[in-house]
């Protein structure tokens, strides 16, 4: 059940169109942490200190004459402050392979006074070992069918080490398999990732992704662009750690949310999407080039898509927690509570990319060929500020070629607003008896769309059969949408 309700977090944010800030996987541990480097977490419970984790990155070692990385750590908890005679202290070298999965293990665990020794390697097909529990030594081999990151509980830098070998969007969940060290058992782990937030740790605030774990146990980590795991908390258990720096490493100037030279990297990429929906819309604008209201209309586009962003993911949100997944859990059915949340998508943006020249027609009266350029230009500047939103990130830190995935799902995007636009304009010069029907026509395909990521979760279909399937649909309604209308301006 728990599956269920991260796929219909996923359902919420993703209709809402509130998915696309993306944080690409590490392709190096290098990438992910320099050598030498510490990170050091204080555990709080009831707002009382009760220990630490310390992890230093020692760079690459070897590991049983395999090439590996290791991770020095050391961890200390003691919960007498709280009332309870119950301390923790592991010492251990944590091993891993270029990938971030798991490669061995040696540490020394100390609860209370049992003290236990672990060595763990991972080979093709299995874990083996032993632990020695003082003269008993106890041989380990546990059958293992694919390599899988590891953690152990309270290991805070292993977490850290799953999310930056992840690809983080918001608005996605990640599903995969843990191996956890201790305990030499696997056990799936569910990562929803909620959205892009300002957070406070300690002394200090960044921006991070949230990411809400839903398996194996319920917690949130807050992870930096930089892929620091800032704070993670346990909320059941009223466990708050944090990531302490000294005040020496906030001596460098602060990372800006906006920059002057942030604009022009992502500019190439916004004439980009510029130009690709010019070409979509040449069909409808024909000789009005040069009229001032298409701009207007280029830009009121990318006002109302930041409109409805606003009161749809709220509204999304308010209809998840409240009524979808709490239905999920009592039985209720994924794929009928994911028809009303495209549903309701699909109606919001309609409405306003219908709004601009809607007003613009009550307010002065215009022709047909010109209302139908008005709506494709509406369309434009919706499709190019939601591309730029969901990809402008990923293109400036350079996590996002030009020739990718991302690319191909937004050009497509484009075509279908510029579509729906221009059939908006089109059924505006005809009146209300003929635009309820193509704008009701519109949500449908819309919502149809989105409804198809319900698939995707469940399964049933891939990344790229459903992104193929979109664009077949944007094309058959682009070619539907251009004959109706020269049908219609001929008759």
């Amino acid at each position: 059940m728990c599956r269920i309700a991260s796929i219909a977090l996923f359902l919420i944010m993703s209709l809402s169109g509130n998915t696309g800030q993306a944080l690409m996987k590490s392709r190096t541990m290098e990438e992910f942490r320099p050598e030498g480097s510490k990170r050091q977490y204080i555990f709080f419970m009831k707002d009382t200190q009760v220990g630490q984790l310390i992890s230093e990155y020692e760079g690459e070692s070897e590991f049983e004459g395999s090439r590996s990385y290791r991770f020095d750590q050391e961890l200390n908890l003691d919960f007498s402050s709280l009332g309870r005679e119950y301390t923790v202290s592991i010492d251990g070298r944590h091993f891993v392979d270029s990938a971030g999965l798991f490669a061995g293990t040696d540490m020394t665990i100390k609860v209370n006074d049992q003290e236990q020794e672990l060595y763990l390697e991972a080979t093709a097909d299995s874990i083996l070992g032993h632990s020695i529990r003082g003269s008993h030594r106890h041989e380990i081999k546990v059958p293992l069918e694919a390599d899988y990151f590891a953690a152990d509980n309270n290991m805070i830098d292993l977490y850290e080490l799953f999310l930056a070998f992840h690809d983080l969007n918001t608005g996605d969940t990640i599903y995969d398999t843990l191996f956890v060290p201790q305990t030499q058992v696997t056990t799936p782990v569910t990562v929803y990732v909620e959205k892009i937030d300002r957070i406070r740790y300690g002394r200090n605030f960044d921006s991070a992704y949230v990411c809400r774990f839903l398996e194996p146990t319920e917690q949130i980590a807050y992870f930096t662009r930089d892929r620091r795991l800032v704070r993670l908390l346990q909320p059941y258990q009223d466990l708050d750690v944090i990531l302490y720096e000294s005040p020496l490493d906030k001596l460098a100037p602060p990372k800006q949310a906006f920059s002057i030279r942030g604009f022009f990297r992502r500019l190439p990429l916004y004439v980009i999407y510029l130009v690709i929906g010019g070409i979509f819309a040449a069909p409808f604008l024909r000789r009005y080039w040069n009229r001032p209201e298409l701009y207007v209309m280029l830009v009121m586009g990318g006002v109302v898509f930041v409109v409805a962003k606003a009161i749809a993911s709220p509204l999304q949100r308010w209809f998840g927690e409240n009524i979808m997944i709490p239905g999920i859990r009592a039985g209720g059915s994924l794929f009928s509570y994911a028809v009303i949340t495209a549903l309701m998508t699909g109606i919001i943006q309609e409405i306003f990319k219908l709004l601009p020249p809607a007003l613009l027609h009550v307010w002065r009266h215009q022709k047909a060929r010109f209302l139908v350029a008005l709506g494709a230009m509406c369309g434009i500047g919706f499709g190019i500020y939601e591309a730029g939103a969901v990809t402008g990130s990923a293109w400036q830190t350079g996590t996002m070629k030009l020739v990718s995935a991302a690319m191909f799902e937004r050009i497509f995007a484009i075509l279908f607003h510029a579509t729906a636009g221009a059939a908006v304009g089109f059924a505006l010069s005809r009146g209300f008896r003929i635009l309820l029907p193509v704008w009701a026509g519109l949500v449908v395909v819309h919502s149809f769309v989105l409804y198809l990521f319900v698939f995707l979760q469940k399964g049933v279909i891939d990344y790229s059969v459903l992104q193929i399937t979109i664009a077949l649909i944007d094309l058959i309604l682009l070619l539907v949408v251009f004959l109706g209308i020269r049908r219609g301006l001929r008759n």
